[in-house]
């Protein structure tokens, strides 16, 4: 069987237009009392403090703290050397020509793609695995967990009438979380493919190099992180409580109670475990502070170790959705 040209709208933007490094919220999510309102046709365009681009389906600017979050994410992507990119526009070339019969054409882009990967493997000859485009997408969920709730259980109860298209409606807005993809090109292997289609092309094999160049691009690796919106809020809440003078009890008690509120939102929108011991920790720590306030509101350790115990938690839901991301690919 003949394999097809299958490219990711991540992997086309570093084609056609360069390295993509885009922060676009999707769906809106659960609001006010009807969770099923339809997305509005356009589109509003945002620009925060940090020069980050933002599309959203509402024209509230995403909260600041997951700006903050995005922007950061932003910066741990480097830029690929162009003649990565340039060698990956080239092999592209190739496989379009080869598609439309035009050999001389794909004997070119070839060479250029070989000479590319050739130059960028002589200035590092160790590069491996290369980052070459970083996606970063928000979906803003403002909803509060009785609401989520609640079209969990008609969820449920659709699913029991055997109801899935309206099961499936009601689930896929209930997203709250940052994603955050990247597509990586092995150096080590992926140069080989390019060369291995030139020489079956030489020998006059078109459907062997076109074969070789579509088993090339399989070879593309793409991880996909999620970052839940409701822990980044709530870690923000703790910290703005920390911030309180002293005095300001309720206002310190209102913050770890909205906080509080939004773990159970991690909880229910399946970001976290109940179980997990990073969790369980940081609920523990929360009831501490709140008690403490209330007496002689020495709280200043309990803040420094609640904060830390936020970090963890994400450090972990960072990873279980790099795992559950392999296990897909895995399987498909």
């Amino acid at each position: 069987m003949k394999k097809r040209m299958i490219v990711s709208t991540i992997l086309a933007s570093v084609l056609f237009t360069g390295v993509a490094l885009q922060a676009e919220p999707g769906y809106p999510g659960v609001y006010g009392t009807n969770p099923w309102d339809q997305l509005p046709v356009k589109r509003v365009k945002h620009t925060n403090s940090f020069g980050d681009t933002y599309y959203t389906y509402r024209k509230e600017q995403p909260k600041a703290n997951v700006a903050k979050e995005v922007h950061a994410q932003g910066q741990k992507f480097t830029s690929p050397p162009k003649e990565i990119l340039d060698g990956l526009h080239d092999t592209f070339n190739a496989i379009k020509a080869l598609q439309e019969k035009d050999t001389k054409a794909a004997e070119s882009s070839l060479s250029k793609a070989t000479a590319a990967f050739d130059a960028a493997l002589k200035a590092d000859p160790n590069l491996g695995m290369i980052p070459i485009a970083n996606d970063i997408q928000v979906n803003e969920l403002e909803s509060t967990p009785k609401q989520i709730e609640k079209a969990l259980d008609l969820a449920i109860e659709s699913l029991k009438n055997h109801q899935i298209k309206t099961a499936r409606e009601i689930l896929l807005p209930l997203q709250d979380e940052i994603e955050i993809t990247t597509e990586s090109i092995p150096m080590d292997i992926y140069p080989v493919a390019t060369k291995n289609a030139r020489n079956e092309l030489a020998k006059g094999n078109q459907d062997a190099a076109l074969q070789t160049l579509l088993s090339g691009l399989s070879m593309l690796v793409s991880e996909k992180v999620i970052i839940p919106i409701p822990l980044l809020n709530a870690e923000d809440m703790v910290a703005s409580a920390s911030k309180l003078e002293k005095t300001k009890k309720r206002e310190a008690s209102e913050l770890l109670k909205e906080a509080d509120g939004e773990l159970k939102k991690s909880i229910l929108l399946g970001y976290a475990d109940q179980h997990m011991p990073e969790y369980q920790a940081l609920s523990e720590q929360i009831k501490a502070i709140q008690k403490e306030i209330q007496g002689k509101n020495e709280v200043e350790k309990l803040y420094e170790r609640a904060i830390k115990s936020f970090e963890s938690l994400i450090h972990t839901t960072k990873k279980e959705s790099i795992k559950q991301h392999e296990a897909k690919v895995d399987k498909s």
